[in-house]
């Protein structure tokens, strides 16, 4: 007999899935890359006692700089604004988790780092009590961030007081005596002439302990 022929067996599919080819990781240490550096003079609108030099790594978030703004004012102040080079709606940095390199801040070299300035400003976090009643007056903002606007308030209140000519910042204020009114004048002409003595001697101490406040502050950063 003839042998049987075999049965064709039955083809298999193929398969439809793509294969997956494994892709080379690219790594680069961190060493290898070229990071670069920024000299930041950061200054305070209105005075410079408080200006500080910060060198920094161009990946540095803007948060890091607030938050040693924050240290150079121990911690007093909140609301903090920063401006690249001039205080202009279109030069605020206003995101804090953006890095400097991501604000447009370009660097140099460590050894060779390249220079901005950058200047802020910010609202107070606390008033010493001994001039609250001072500060309270209605014609200053609660803002007092504007050292300028505080400083010219001073200068106007003391030399429209005391008759004297004032210097700001000075640590010391000559005594200021004021003549009562004369016995002769009504009684109630003289109790409305004691209550603004009352008044001016009292704005008097409280410049006083303002200024004391900012000579300590200056002794403290020297």
């Amino acid at each position: 007999m003839p042998p049987k022929k075999k049965g064709k067996g039955k083809k298999k599919k193929k398969s439809k899935t793509p294969e997956i080819l494994p892709v080379p990781f690219d790594y680069t240490h961190p060493e290898d890359v070229a990071e670069e550096w920024v000299n930041l003079n950061v200054r305070l609108l209105s005075w410079t006692y408080l200006d500080f030099t910060y060198l920094v790594s161009t990946q540095t978030k803007l948060y890091t700089v607030i938050e040693r703004i924050k240290e150079q004012h121990r911690g007093t102040i909140r609301e903090i604004e920063i401006y690249r080079e001039k205080k202009s709606p279109n030069c605020l940095l206003s995101d804090p988790f953006a890095t400097l390199d991501q604000l447009g801040i370009k660097g140099g070299t460590k050894d060779h780092p390249s220079t901005i300035t950058l200047l802020y400003d910010f609202r107070a976090d606390h008033i010493p009590q001994s001039v609250d009643v001072f500060l309270s007056n209605p014609n200053i903002p609660p803002r007092i961030s504007s050292n300028q606007l505080l400083k010219k308030k001073l200068a106007q209140s003391a030399s429209s007081k005391s008759q004297q000519p004032f210097t700001a910042f000075q640590p010391q204020i000559q005594s200021v005596s004021y003549q009562k009114a004369s016995t002769a004048l009504p009684a109630a002409q003289q109790t409305n002439q004691e209550k603004v003595i009352a008044r001016q001697e009292q704005i008097i101490r409280s410049l006083k302990a303002v200024l004391e406040a900012l000579q300590a502050q200056i002794n403290v950063d020297e």
